[in-house]
């Protein structure tokens, strides 16, 4: 394999990679970080010979590479941090939910997945409420694109009854109207072509704070081309989008936010559900959260948002109302599974 356009030499300083990982990487044709980017641990292993303790190691560095937010080495002085400010957190209206998740959602990319009827687009549209808001009202004064791969039209009548439902005033909604700009997308190359090209330039043009991706499954579900594809194929485009999102995340401080559909686990003793992309997919993920329905919940307006990684874990339990999501109780998961709840 050949060092690709514009990619990230493994020899560079700014990986942080010993002299021997980078011989061996090179001896067997690994020549970028993109590249490694794409395998997971066992086929990082199994293509460069190296034990399992060397590729956790050189993962953690391409993390702290592609997420400057992990760099474990030269970290930002006080005075830096001071001139730089508190990090943006994009809040979700509710102390609740807030708590869950760590108090919101950091710049990076965050995938909500869950069964249909969870409230994924719900919580997705009270997102981009909080973010379009001016800093003096709780938001984050910012644009929001909305890249959506479904079909159909934008439910811009739920978005309005949220922001009503929750006192806005009409000289507050209009300017949130405006500030969402909505893609529809019907297949993988014109996704690809978005984040490419497209996509960067609108964040920097409308100092976009939020990125809504809904969704990535099913773009590469209903594409005839995509279906055609190998395994490695379908990895290899996939992990493309999904470093793409990563870096803009990155570079301009934005959440991107994946909304995702879930499988079957036919593994499991109870009937549960798993997200529908594959493994090597929470390598360009911060935090995932699963929305979920139970049994129980069924004939009522009860879910449960439950952080699967990220700056901890937690399970909130939450109403879907006309104000969009409210959440009822916090359950901190302790380190050996067994909830305590606030």
């Amino acid at each position: 394999m050949r060092s690709l356009t514009g990619s990230t030499d493994v020899a560079t300083r700014k990986l942080y990679l010993e002299d021997r990982l980078v011989k061996t990487l090179k001896k067997k044709h690994v020549h970028s970080a993109e590249e490694i980017n794409r395998m997971d641990l066992d086929q990082l292993c199994r293509v460069t010979t190296l034990g399992r303790i060397s590729g956790r190691l050189i993962f953690k560095r391409l993390d702290a590479y592609f997420d400057p937010t992990r760099r474990l080495r030269h970290p930002p002085t006080v005075r830096t941090l001071l001139a730089q400010g508190p990090r943006r957190l994009l809040s979700t209206s509710d102390a609740m939910l807030n708590q869950a998740l760590g108090g919101g959602l950091k710049p990076g990319v965050t995938e909500i997945y869950g069964s249909s009827g969870t409230g994924k687009t719900q919580l997705a549209m009270q997102l981009s409420i909080v973010a379009a808001l001016p800093k003096v009202h709780g938001g984050l004064n910012g644009g929001i694109v909305w890249i959506s791969t479904q079909g159909g039209r934008f439910p811009i009548k739920r978005l309005y009854e949220i922001a009503e439902e929750r006192g806005l005033p009409e000289y507050l909604i209009r300017p949130i109207m405006d500030r969402i700009r909505i893609c529809h997308i019907g297949n993988v190359e014109s996704l690809d072509e978005l984040i490419r090209f497209k996509l960067e330039p609108a964040v920097q043009q409308h100092r976009v704070c939020l990125i809504v991706l809904d969704t990535v499954t099913a773009l590469f579900r209903g594409d005839e081309t995509a279906a055609a594809w190998d395994y490695f194929t379908f990895r290899s485009r996939l992990s493309e989008v999904g470093l793409q999102l990563q870096k803009i995340a990155g570079k301009h401080e934005c959440v991107v936010l994946c909304i995702n559909q879930v499988k079957d686990d036919f593994n499991a003793t109870t009937p549960s559900v798993l997200p529908a992309l594959p493994d090597f997919w929470t390598r360009f993920l911060n935090m995932r959260v699963q929305l979920s329905r139970s049994p129980a919940q069924m004939d009522t307006t009860e879910r449960t948002l439950e952080v699967m990684f990220g700056v901890q874990r937690a399970r909130c339990h939450y109403d879907i109302c006309s104000n969009g999501i409210e959440g009822k109780h916090v359950e901190m998961i302790g380190p050996l599974g067994g909830p305590a709840t606030l």
